[in-house]
């Protein structure tokens, strides 16, 4: 038994010793978490309206743009580089990593505080076109969200960030699939008796357990966390790299945003067949490209840190292209086929043929601008010396 105990935690916080052997683990996972997350979603239309999906859906935005904010800004492209940088020396590492962490916590129960209660003048600026009923709803769950499920997410993903840097993504990746089974589960036993607080409900647990399934992260790496804010040169360098960041991420949560508040004055459902549309769109982008992109940044690090800047520049290069390869076929099907997957992925019992048909027309938008961009890219590329 001790044995099979040990064989199983090697498996599950091996080191990875290549780039494409990561970004294909990545991938597996984030395909199981990207169907489960669609189960998701099929679930939820089988059990409510468009009506009622619009509220739940636009109760995420705010605690969304928080979440991207402190995870997409600081932790994609800035933390894992100021990890690799110290990983060497464990207090100088453990001072920074401990200090940045407390510095997020921080920001983040100062955003929820005050957000929380700017959430009723907030909400009916956002959704122009919600009755006042719809509103009051929405601030409620926004208001659950963000107190039960937003620090939950915020933590496990910085134990994600630590965990990719130091090249292990196989605990990573299942920590979504968990989350998406429980909200599904809660989901399917309780919606008919709790109605939308029934998958609410189900997202505050699955987040706690993301956080929870990935603790172990700290124990294998033996990182001790310090109560600490020690401004050293790795926070300054932190927060040289992630303002920028953070200002592109604003950007994009700014325009998110406007989608809600247009999408509200367009009638009932409207949200949420965007809201849809635009994810499923999203599908091949998130499985190939998060992969590549969580998969390289290690990797990226040290060659950046050990001043190999061909090899840099391959990686990126060749990154690229390989998501060219797999991506421009997919968009090109997600067209021709775009009635059939939207009715597979969402074809609930209450989601409806026009909103099928409405889904699947806005998702042929979607997939076109992102033939477009791709080409651009491409172009791009070619004309690179």
């Amino acid at each position: 038994m001790k044995k099979f105990l040990n064989k199983t935690t090697q498996l599950i916080f091996a080191q990875q010793g290549g780039m494409f052997s990561s970004a294909f683990i990545l991938a597996t996972m984030i395909v199981l978490s990207r169907l489960f997350g669609f189960l998701r979603y099929r679930i939820l239309a089988g059990y409510f309206n468009k009506s009622q999906l619009d509220i739940f859906f636009a109760s995420f935005r705010i605690p969304d743009l928080v979440f991207e904010i402190l995870i997409t800004g600081a932790f994609t492209s800035s933390f894992i580089p100021i990890f690799i940088r110290y990983q060497k020396n464990k207090k100088d590492l453990e001072e920074n990593i401990s200090s940045i962490f407390n510095l997020i916590t921080i920001f983040l129960f100062f955003f929820i505080l005050i957000i929380f209660f700017l959430l009723p003048f907030i909400i009916p600026l956002i959704t122009p076109g919600f009755d006042s009923q719809k509103i009051e709803q929405i601030v409620l769950f926004s208001q659950m969200l963000l107190i039960g499920q937003l620090p939950f997410l915020v933590f496990g993903n910085f134990l994600t960030g630590i965990a990719q840097a130091n090249k292990t993504f196989f605990i990573t990746s299942i920590a979504p699939v968990i989350y998406n089974i429980v909200v599904i589960i809660i989901t399917y036993f309780f919606a008919n008796q709790f109605g939308l607080i029934a998958p609410i409900i189900g997202i505050i647990i699955g987040a706690f357990l993301f956080f929870l399934i990935q603790l172990p992260i700290l124990i294998n790496l033996r990182f001790d966390y310090l109560f600490i804010i020690k401004i050293g040169q790795g926070v300054k360098d932190f927060f040289r790299i992630v303002i920028p960041r953070i200002l592109t991420v604003i950007f994009t949560q700014i325009d998110a945003t406007v989608d809600l508040s247009l999408a509200t004055l367009l009638g009932v459902g409207s949200y949420t067949i965007f809201y849809f549309a635009q994810h499923l769109q999203l599908l091949p982008v998130s499985v190939i490209g998060i992969a590549f992109g969580q998969a390289s940044l290690p990797y990226l690090s040290e060659l950046y840190e050990a001043k190999k800047m061909d090899e840099f520049k391959k990686i990126i290069i060749d990154s690229i292209l390989n998501l060219l390869f797999l991506t421009i076929p997919i968009m090109g099907f997600f067209i021709f086929a775009r009635t059939p997957l939207v009715r597979l992925f969402f074809g609930g019992q209450k989601f409806d043929w026009d909103a099928t048909v409405n889904t699947a027309i806005t998702l042929s938008y979607f997939s076109l601008s992102t033939h477009y961009m791709i080409v651009k890219l491409l172009f791009l590329l070619v004309s690179l010396p």
